[in-house]
């Protein structure tokens, strides 16, 4: 019986080290003061207009769009990291027929610039899971481009183009949260990544998008990361 007990610890205690060496062995490679660098892709998605579609008060353009995503961080501990990211959602495009014969061709993207902490919950077979949160800056980036009817009551019409012309930007402040998965090895990666981003209205937006605009930013991509 005796024996029968010492066998079974020692099987605990093998299976015990093979259960905890990988997180062991990651935590040996995030510690502290050691930092990295990401860079990405992503698909990124607002809520608006698309195509063409006639509005009485000119709205924000929105859409599924190409974007990208870069950052840098440090680990503060072997769990914890501080990083630095900038996002960017691709251009969304929409042609909106008004009134008075009017018609305006809007474009616009969002770029974030942002502070996260990054959660490091160990790893098992390499692959580590790791929210992230996130505080920031939206800069918002537009562009308009009008196409009128000259005597547009009159039957001699003549469509006048106006030039294409950029907006002043106007900023806000934005929540984000995520989740990456990491897979690969200590210094090279692949990371999956899920993110969600919110802003609040403003009156500059209100007043730029008087047809409404988008709030939430969802985006879905993978990037290369590279632990020094």
């Amino acid at each position: 019986m005796r024996e029968s007990s010492l066998r079974m610890v020692w099987h605990g205690v093998v299976v015990a080290v093979l259960v905890l060496a990988p997180l062991r062995s990651a935590a040996a490679q995030e510690r502290p003061g050691s930092w990295y660098l990401m860079t990405g892709v992503a698909v990124v998605h607002q809520d608006g207009l698309t195509g063409e579609s006639s509005q009485i008060y000119v709205a924000a353009p929105g859409g599924t769009s190409r974007g990208w995503w870069v950052a840098g961080g440090t680990f503060a501990s072997s769990r914890v990291s501080v990083e630095g990211e900038l996002a960017a959602t691709g251009t969304m495009l929409a042609r909106e027929p008004s009134r008075y014969g009017y018609t305006y061709n809007e474009e616009r993207r969002d770029l974030f610039l942002g502070a996260n902490v990054r959660l490091h919950f160990g790893s098992v077979h390499r692959v580590h899971i790791e929210p992230v949160g996130g505080i920031g800056l939206v800069f918002h980036q537009a562009w308009s481009q009008d196409d009128f009817y000259q005597y547009w009551l009159m039957p001699q019409q003549q469509v006048i183009h106006s030039p294409r012309v950029q907006d002043a930007t106007q900023i806000s402040m934005s929540l984000s949260g995520g989740l990456d998965v990491r897979v690969g090895g200590p210094h090279v990666a692949v990371v999956p990544s899920f993110r969600v981003r919110w802003y609040g209205s403003s009156d500059a937006l209100q007043s730029r998008w008087p047809g409404g605009h988008p709030t939430w930013t969802i985006s879905g991509g993978a990037a290369v990361r590279i632990d020094f």
